[in-house]
């Protein structure tokens, strides 16, 4: 106890040096934990988030828009593949969409084009994934994909400003393959596209469901890859362990590598999601390995200006009789009562920090912002072996500590003694000779007045 004391006092002797030290040591646990909270968050997005990511797989030809390219696969291809793809045990659903150029009796296309577009979707979650990407619904409602309502359509805003078109208007949809026949098709709604295709190609889109797009031979008019004509089968996997089985089954069934490539656009997604959480790790392993540094060598200077005053201190102790063991002892307590506090609050601060930390880094749902136990365990066992390796240098310093050091200054004290001792003896012979000197004088003017 009386060890402990005096190593209290001795902390509080120094406040400014030693409140500054803990403040180091407490942003230096708190940086390593959020560290390695957001190394843990990328390491997840990698592994177990990656491996949990539903997956959308499309098959597409290489070197699309080029001379080169193979042509797009059609319903009898697909339908194949599935097939091959079902007997391999791999579970999956699909959605798809098709279009082609329609013709709408007193229907005018929007700025240059001359034709529009017919988009059957198989459902709705085809909808936000079609040709045009995401559109968002300004009026009246989605099409009806359950065959209650047939020939409903949903037209594009600037179509429908164009046409003087309104939810409940009807529009007649001539046959692709009979064109003295056609039917009419209600306006359940109207959409606005987003995105480059805005005011191009979507401005000119009308969506209907897949059965009125068939119903009405344009399924079949044209083939897959003829102007205006797509068609998109998109296979719903459960995870990537299911993809790289599908493009395994789809390899074995004889989908060409060389003409067509197997890819997932919602796999794509998440990798551009994570990519900048990827950039910034890499920038925060470089910074945690250069707080460490700083961290050790600011450790270590404060341990070294904190005991080299106190050689005196340190030298008078053990002439009194306090064992060096004792006085080891006490300067271990000194750094412990600062580093395990500092360590201590540190993990605290970063693990209330950690959460605004990820979040900041990546807004990806589902990712952990807490560090695990593991990541604790680590930035304690480190930080108290940093605590220990500095309490054994300060008790090695008392240890090795020669009390001849006491002493050193005594010839040096010595020398100045005497030669202050000559430089009075030499002042008081100047001040003798000064004296006789005058008294001389004065002797001689006497004489000369005697003589006058």
């Amino acid at each position: 106890m009386f060890v402990l004391k005096n190593a209290w006092r001795a902390v509080t002797r120094n406040k400014a040096r030693n409140i500054t030290f803990l403040i180091v040591c407490i942003a230096v646990s708190a940086s390593c934990v959020v560290g390695l909270t957001i190394v843990q968050a990328d390491e997840a997005t990698k592994t177990t988030i990656y491996e949990s990511q539903a997956v959308d797989a499309v098959i597409n030809p290489k070197n699309q828009g080029s001379s080169k390219a193979a042509k797009p696969l059609g319903w009898q291809e697909y339908s194949q593949y599935a097939q091959t793809v079902q007997a391999s045990n791999i579970q999956f659903t699909v959605y798809y969409y098709e279009t082609a150029n329609a013709h709408f009796t007193d229907l005018k296309p929007v700025g240059s084009a001359s034709d529009l577009q017919l988009v059957g979707l198989s459902d709705s979650t085809a909808l936000p994934k079609g040709p045009y990407g995401k559109v968002t619904k300004t009026e009246g409602k989605n099409i009806d994909f359950s065959g209650n309502s047939a020939n409903s359509v949903m037209v594009s805003q600037p179509l429908a400003a164009a046409n003087k078109l309104k939810v409940g208007s009807t529009i007649k949809l001539e046959n692709a393959k009979e064109a003295d026949k056609s039917v009419d098709m209600k306006v359940v709604g109207i959409f606005e596209a987003q995105g480059k295709d805005a005011t191009g190609p979507a401005a000119n889109a009308i969506y209907s469901s897949f059965s009125d797009f068939s119903s009405n031979g344009y399924d079949q008019a044209s083939d897959p890859g003829d102007k205006g004509h797509e068609l998109k089968v998109v296979f719903q996997l459960q995870n990537p362990a299911a993809y790289r089985s599908f493009k395994q089954a789809l390899s074995k069934a004889g989908l060409s590598s060389k003409k067509y490539e197997v890819t997932s656009p919602s796999l794509d997604a998440y990798n551009r999601s994570v990519q900048p959480l990827h950039d910034e790790v890499g920038k925060i392993r470089i910074m945690l390995i250069a707080i460490l540094a700083f961290g050790a060598l600011l450790a270590l200077v404060w341990l070294a200006f904190g005991l080299m005053p106190r050689a005196n201190e340190l030298g008078m102790a053990i002439t009194i009789g306090v064992t060096k063991a004792r006085i080891g002892w006490q300067l271990a307590l000194e750094t412990l009562l600062l580093t395990i506090p500092g360590l201590a609050l540190g993990m605290g601060l970063g693990t209330a920090l950690c959460p605004p930390a990820v979040r900041s880094a990546t807004s990806l749902a589902g990712i952990r912002q807490m560090p695990t136990g593991s990541n604790l365990w680590r930035v304690a066992g480190t930080g108290l072996i940093v605590c220990l390796v500095l309490a054994i240098a300060a008790s090695l310093y008392a240890a090795a500590f020669k009390t001849s050091r006491l002493y050193d200054s005594a010839p040096v004290a010595s020398k100045q003694a005497a030669d202050n001792s000559d430089s009075e003896q030499a002042s008081e012979h100047s001040a003798q000779d000064s004296t006789s000197d005058s008294k001389a004088s004065e002797a001689s003017k006497t004489d000369v007045k005697e003589k006058a």
